[in-house]
C-alpha cells in the first residue's frame, strides 16, 4: 500500500502512518486498508483501491461530524462512529456522491462497471448528475453517469448478492484487529476535537507543518502524474533487479515500457471485476438499470433474469446473512468509537464541562442509531467516562456524569447511575452508591424509583441509605405533600423489591425522610403537618408491605419506630389493608408493641380494616398481650369496631390461641429488628440530608453544561454557515494496512 502526496511523492505506507490533506491512499493488487477516522468511523479500502479525504471535521463536544470522501476506485466499506447530532458526511465516486446518514455503506468503483452502493445498515442518498434516491438500511442502488441512480427497489437480488459476495471477497466481512489507541494519540484527538469545526476546516496545516492546502473538487485529480525524480528511482530499482539477476539493463526501453506495463496490470484488475460482478454490467447492457417506473420487461430482460435466479439460488440468504453480520460490526465499531472518544476527552479535558458536554451530546444523538441501543450505549460512554476521568474527585465526577447522562436521556437514567458505581474502584462503590443515586434521581426525578432500585440492586447493604437518599431529592422535587408521599412510596416499593430481607429497614429509613419532607412542606403551606406525616409513613409502609406481605408486621413496626408513635394508627390501618385478613393480628401486635398507649385503637382500627372474614378476637388478644393493655379494653375497643360484643370477640379469641400465640412472637421479633434497625435508620436519614445537599451541587453543576449544549450548538452552527466553506484538511486520518507487504 502507498500514500501519494499532491506533490507526486509517493511513499509505501506501514501501520499507523497518517493520511492528510492532500494524500490520497493506493492499495496494491494483493493488498487492503484500514482507515480509522478520528470520530471512530472507519473505512476500509480493497484491493487495487485510491482514496482520498476531501474534508474531515468533528467536535463531540458540539455534536457535530463534517466529512467529504471519495473514492476513485476498488472495493469499499465506510461505518460510522461516534454519534452526533448534526453531521454531514459525503462519499464521493467519479459517478456518484452519497449523503451517508447511517452506519454502513459499501460498495464497488471500478472503471467501465456500474458504481455499486449497498447499505446493510441505517441509510443513504445517492445522487449521479443532480438526480437523487434515498437508499435504506438492506437496500442497494448502482450509479451511472448519466443516468438517475437506479431505484433500490428496482435492484435484482441475484446482481445485488453477487456484488456484495465481490466486496465480502475484497474486503472480509468482520474489520481486522485494530491498534489500541496510544495516550500521545487519545491527546493530540482530544486537542483536535476540541475546536470549532469551522476553525478545523480552515486553519488545520498540512503534513509539512505549513500552510493549509488548497480545496480539491470532487472531479480533481487526486495524484498527478510521477515526476521526474519518481521515474528516476523507479529506474534505479529495476537496474538493481536486472543487475542482480546477470541481465543488461537499457534504461531508455525500461522507461518506454515502464507505464505501459502498470497500465496493463490495472486493465488487468478490472476485468477481475467485470467478471465477478458480471450480472450488474450484463443488467445494466440490458437497461435493467434504467427502466421507467412500470416498464414491461423485454423477452430478453426477462430471460437474464430467470437465468439469474436459476444460476443464483441462495441469493436472498446471502444479503440476509451479510445484513446481519454488518449490523454486528457496526455495533462493535459504534460501541470502540464511543469509548475511544471519551476516554481521549475524559483524560485530557480542562475541565469537566467537556466531559459532560461530551457525554450529554452523544446520549442524545445515539437515538437515532439503530446499531446500538440507549442502555448499551449509555454503560459504554459513562464507564469510560468515569474509569478515565482526571478529576480529583472520582466519586463526584461520576455523579456529574450519571446525572448529565439521565438530563440528557432520562431514559437511561437507572442504567448510568448503575454504569457510574460500576466504575469506582470496588472499594469506592459502596460509599458512592447512594450519592450517585441521589445525583441522577435529581437530574431525572420521574425516574427517581428506578434509579434507586436499580442502585440499590447492585449494592444491597446500602440499599436503605440509598432509598433514602433518593426519597430525598425526589420529594424536594413535587409540589404537595401528597405528591411527596406517593415518590416517596415509590422509591420504598422499587428498593424493597431488590433485597426482600431488608424490607423493614428501607421502608422505616425512607418514610422517616418521608414524614420530615411532608411536615415541611405543610408547614411551610399552613397545612397539618401532624395528619401529612402520618399519611407518608402510612403510604410508605402500605407500599412495602404490598410487596413483601410476608414481612408486613415488621414493616409496620419499624416504619412506627421511626416515624413516632404518633402515625402508629394510620401505619397499622394501612399494612394490614394491603396485607390482607392472614396478616391482621400480626400487624396489630407488632405496631402495638412499638406503640403500647395506642393498643386499643390499633386493634379497632386494624379490625376494621383488614377485610371481611377477619379475625377480631385474634386481633383483640394478640394485640393486649403484645402491648401489655388490659384485654377487656382492648376487647371492647375492637367489639365496637366491628359492630359485635365485647364477650362475643373474646370467645373468639379464646378459640384462636394459634393465630394469637403466633402473632405475638411475630410482634417481637418485629420490635427486635425495629430496635436494631434504628441506629441504622437514623443514620441512613441524617445522611440523605447530606447527600441531597451534595447531590443539589452536583446535578446543578452538571446540569449547567446539558442546558448549554443548544446554544453553543446553534453559535457553532452559525459561525460554520458563515465561513467561507474553505474545503481544507483539518486533520489526520490513521490507515493500517491488512497486510504488511502491500504494494
Amino acid at each position: 500500500m502507498r500514500i501519494a502526496a499532491a506533490d507526486g511523492q509517493i511513499q509505501t505506507a506501514a501501520k499507523g502512518d497518517k493520511l492528510f490533506p492532500g494524500q490520497k491512499v493506493i492499495t496494491g493488487r494483493q493488498s487492503r486498508a484500514v482507515l480509522r477516522f478520528r470520530d471512530g468511523s472507519i473505512l476500509t479500502l480493497g484491493p487495487d483501491g485510491e482514496f482520498a479525504v476531501k474534508q474531515f471535521a468533528f467536535s463531540p463536544q458540539k455534536s457535530g461530524l463534517k466529512k467529504d470522501m471519495k473514492v476513485l476506485s476498488g472495493a469499499f466499506r465506510y461505518i460510522s462512529g461516534f454519534a452526533v447530532k448534526r453531521k454531514d458526511v459525503t462519499l464521493r465516486t467519479p459517478v456518484a456522491s452519497m449523503g451517508v446518514r447511517g452506519s454502513v455503506v459499501e460498495g464497488v468503483v471500478s472503471e467501465n462497471v456500474p458504481n455499486f452502493v449497498n447499505v446493510p445498515q441505517g441509510s443513504a442518498q445517492m445522487s449521479v448528475d443532480g438526480a437523487s434516491v434515498n437508499v435504506k438500511g438492506g437496500q442497494s442502488s448502482i450509479g451511472v453517469a448519466g443516468r438517475r441512480p437506479t431505484p433500490p427497489t428496482a435492484v435484482p437480488t441475484e446482481v445485488r448478492a453477487q456484488a456484495i459476495q465481490f466486496i465480502q471477497k475484497e474486503l472480509g466481512e468482520d474489520l481486522p484487529p485494530l491498534p489500541e489507541l496510544t495516550a500521545e494519540e487519545m491527546k493530540e484527538d482530544a486537542e483536535a476535537n476540541r475546536q470549532a469545526l469551522a476553525l478545523q476546516l480552515t486553519e488545520q496545516p498540512d503534513a509539512t507543518g505549513g500552510a493549509p492546502v488548497q480545496p480539491l473538487s470532487p472531479t480533481d485529480d487526486f495524484v498527478p502524474a510521477p515526476t521526474p525524480g519518481q521515474m528516476s528511482r523507479l529506474l534505479d530499482h529495476l537496474e538493481r533487479v536486472a543487475q542482480l539477476a546477470g541481465q543488461l539493463f537499457d534504461r531508455v526501453v525500461a522507461q518506454a515500457w515502464a507505464f505501459p506495463l502498470i497500465s496493463e496490470a490495472q486493465a488487468a484488475g478490472q476485468e477481475e471485476v467485470l467478471e465477478a460482478v458480471n450480472l450488474l454490467t450484463e443488467a445494466a447492457q440490458l437497461g435493467l438499470l434504467s427502466l421507467p417506473e412500470g416498464a414491461t420487461l423485454t423477452g430478453e430482460q426477462r430471460q437474464f433474469l430467470a437465468q439469474a435466479a436459476a444460476a443464483f439460488p441462495q441469493a436472498a440468504a446471502v444479503i440476509q446473512t451479510h445484513v446481519a453480520r454488518q449490523l454486528n460490526v457496526s455495533t462493535q465499531t459504534v460501541t470502540t468509537s464511543a469509548r475511544q472518544v471519551t476516554a481521549a476527552t475524559a483524560r485530557n479535558a480542562a475541565n469537566q464541562t467537556e466531559v459532560a458536554q461530551v457525554v450529554a451530546n452523544a446520549i442524545q444523538a445515539v437515538q437515532t442509531v439503530a446499531a446500538t441501543t440507549p442502555t448499551q450505549f449509555t454503560n459504554v460512554i459513562v464507564t469510560t467516562a468515569v474509569q478515565e476521568t482526571n478529576a480529583p474527585d472520582a466519586t463526584k465526577a461520576a455523579a456529574q456524569i450519571s446525572a448529565v447522562a439521565a438530563k440528557a436521556d432520562p431514559t437511561i437514567a437507572a442504567t448510568a447511575a448503575v454504569s457510574a458505581v460500576n466504575a469506582l474502584p470496588a472499594g469506592q462503590q459502596a460509599a458512592a452508591a447512594a450519592r450517585i443515586g441521589a445525583t441522577t434521581a435529581t437530574s431525572a426525578p420521574e425516574r427517581a424509583a428506578e434509579v434507586a432500585a436499580a442502585v440499590a440492586r447492585q449494592q444491597p447493604t446500602e440499599a436503605a441509605k440509598i432509598g433514602a437518599a433518593i426519597t430525598q431529592v425526589a420529594t424536594q422535587k413535587k409540589p404537595t405533600t401528597a405528591e411527596q408521599a406517593k415518590a416517596a412510596a415509590d422509591v420504598a416499593v422499587a428498593v424493597a423489591q431488590t433485597n426482600p430481607a431488608q424490607a423493614a429497614s428501607i421502608g422505616a429509613a425512607i418514610a422517616k425522610i418521608a414524614t420530615q419532607a411532608t411536615a415541611a412542606k405543610a408547614t411551610q403551606e399552613g397545612g397539618d403537618s401532624a395528619a401529612a406525616q402520618a399519611k407518608a409513613a402510612a403510604d410508605v409502609a402500605a407500599a412495602v408491605a404490598q410487596g413483601n406481605p410476608t414481612q408486613a408486621a415488621k414493616v409496620a413496626a419499624a416504619v412506627t419506630k421511626a416515624t413516632g408513635t404518633a402515625n402508629a394508627t394510620a401505619v397499622a390501618a394501612a399494612v394490614s389493608t394491603q396485607a390482607g385478613v392472614a396478616q391482621a393480628a400480626k400487624v396489630a401486635a407488632a405496631v402495638a408493641k412499638v406503640a403500647p398507649t395506642q393498643a386499643s385503637q390499633i386493634a379497632a382500627t386494624v379490625a376494621q380494616s383488614a377485610g371481611e372474614g377477619v379475625n377480631a378476637g385474634a386481633i383483640a388478644a394478640a394485640t393486649a398481650q403484645a402491648s401489655g393493655a388490659p384485654v377487656a379494653d382492648v376487647a371492647a375497643a375492637v367489639a365496637q369496631a366491628s359492630n359485635t360484643t365485647a364477650e362475643a370477640v373474646q370467645q373468639q379469641a379464646a378459640q384462636a390461641q394459634t393465630e394469637v400465640t403466633e402473632a405475638v412472637q411475630e410482634a417481637g421479633a418485629a420490635e427486635a429488628d425495629a430496635n436494631a434497625a434504628e441506629a441504622d435508620v437514623n443514620a441512613a436519614a441524617t445522611e440523605a440530608e447530606t447527600t441531597q445537599a451534595e447531590a443539589a451541587t452536583d446535578a446543578n453543576e452538571a446540569e449547567q453544561a446539558v442546558d448549554e449544549l443548544p446554544v453553543q450548538q446553534n453559535q457553532d452552527q452559525n459561525q460554520d454557515q458563515n465561513e467561507d466553506q474553505q474545503d481544507t484538511f483539518p486533520d489526520p486520518v490513521t490507515p493500517t494496512p491488512d497486510n504488511a507487504s502491500a504494494s
